[in-house]
């Protein structure tokens, strides 16, 4: 979708020529977006999407930490929201971050109720 003053950019990590990883991140107005918890947009961005086809390697650990996170706080940005629904990688976000609320939502079926999770990430 297009919503004014709503940006997006998607960063791949790769490996042999092969993707091996995608990692969205969402910026801007995020008021826009039906956000349930207040953030400064100013200074906060949205992981929306993160996958790793090798897993459990520290490549993700790695990539947010040494990569994305430096060229995020060089545009002057401090922290990063991530919602996850995932609960083996509720682990890894309270390691990168600290989380910062729980609920749950309908699955995408709309036939199961689904734990989640929201962590902060600080590039402090």
């Amino acid at each position: 979708k297009e919503i004014e003053g709503v940006w997006y950019e998607i960063h791949s990590l790769e490996k042999n020529q092969e993707v091996r990883g995608v990692l969205t991140i969402v910026g801007g107005a995020l008021d826009k977006l039906g956000m349930e918890q207040e953030l400064d947009t100013s200074t906060t961005l949205l992981l929306k999407y993160f996958h790793l086809i090798d897993k459990g390697k520290g490549y993700g650990s790695y990539w947010l930490t040494s990569v994305i996170i430096p060229h995020y706080a060089a545009r002057g940005f401090q922290s990063i929201h991530v919602d996850s629904s995932h609960p083996k990688s509720f682990p890894f976000y309270e390691k990168v971050g600290r989380e910062i609320n729980s609920f749950t939502k309908k699955s995408d079926n709309q036939l199961y109720e689904r734990r989640c999770k929201s962590f902060l990430i600080s590039m402090k």
